[in-house]
């Protein structure tokens, strides 16, 4: 059994205190962007195949809220930049049900001021310039965070020289993904073919 939970807990904290946060995903959506039951059904998998504990998954599902709750509702939210690869879209995870509900928070989380959202979508294909998710933060003293996940093990990444390249890769990411009205356009077909 694999448990990310020392490495995951750590970077939550560090995420509490970020002014900007960047972040890829590929294949699912993450906790910072997932409703509680596309988050639960995303977990549930990772259970069922040996990746992680049920307690260690039902920590995650119940941060869910608390970690929205103070990233979009707090007094001072950091500015969210959100690259999703269209995978995340199409990838059907839970109930129909699931994904029309989670595709519909996408829309409202791209509507709040903080957010930029935007999708990389297929034609992109290795101007992608990730292949595997990652968040990049900048800190109040504008150092830089970093963290991943593999199937192996989270990687929280504090030095800023390691973090940078990353941080340039996200900005050719950007400059390539849709715009954030095209990328609501697209979320809207993508529901609509459910």
């Amino acid at each position: 059994m694999i448990s990310f939970e020392p490495e995951f807990s750590e970077y939550l904290d560090v995420e509490e205190e970020a002014t900007v946060i960047r972040t890829f995903e590929i294949g699912v959506i993450s906790g910072l962007l997932a409703t509680t039951e596309y988050a639960a059904a995303v977990e549930h998998a990772a259970v069922t195949y040996g990746m992680r504990s049920i307690d260690d998954a039902a920590r995650r599902v119940a941060r869910v809220a608390v970690r929205q709750s103070a990233l979009f509702d707090g007094e001072r939210p950091p500015q969210v930049f959100v690259a999703l690869d269209e995978s995340c879209l199409r990838q059907r995870v839970g109930e129909p049900a699931v994904m029309e509900k989670q595709l519909e928070r996408l829309i409202e989380i791209a509507s709040l001021p903080t957010v930029w959202l935007q999708i990389a979508p297929f034609a992109m294909g290795a101007a992608r310039s990730f292949d595997f998710p990652i968040s990049i933060l900048t800190m109040p003293d504008r150092s830089l965070v970093s963290y991943s996940e593999s199937a192996l093990r989270g990687d929280l990444e504090q030095d800023d020289a390691r973090v940078l390249p990353f941080l340039r890769s996200y900005h050719h990411l950007q400059a390539a993904s849709l715009s954030p009205r095209d990328s609501v356009k697209l979320i809207n077909r993508v529901l609509q073919e459910l």
